[in-house]
């Protein structure tokens, strides 16, 4: 299964994240990938020394791939309208890439 990363969650991890918390990521998210769950939205936790990350996957077994979509640390305040948004647009993307995935089969 091949893993995505989308523009939202490249900016998160590249100004956001420290070093551990990415390679925590980067086995979480292959773990997943293999893990044989349920197809659709998932919320998974980064926990690290200090703080702890939340992470928002879209596993599509049509599409064969796992779609690493937002990223926000677990705080108040969080996630923003921002994060919302793009989780909302992203969300409703993948449906109909599905879809039309569907419908070539």
């Amino acid at each position: 299964m091949e893993i995505k990363e989308s523009p939202f969650f490249q900016d998160f991890a590249y100004n956001i994240m420290t070093g551990e918390e990415f390679k925590a990521f980067l086995v979480q998210a292959k773990e997943l990938a293999n893990s044989g769950e349920p197809e659709g939205h998932l919320e998974r936790l980064i926990k690290a020394k200090t703080r702890t990350v939340q992470i928002d996957y879209y596993l599509s077994t049509g599409l064969k791939t796992l779609l690493v979509l937002t990223a926000h640390l677990v705080r108040a305040g969080e996630p923003r309208a921002k994060e919302k948004q793009a989780l909302q647009k992203y969300l409703l993307e993948i449906k109909n890439l599905e879809g039309s995935h569907e419908d070539e089969e």
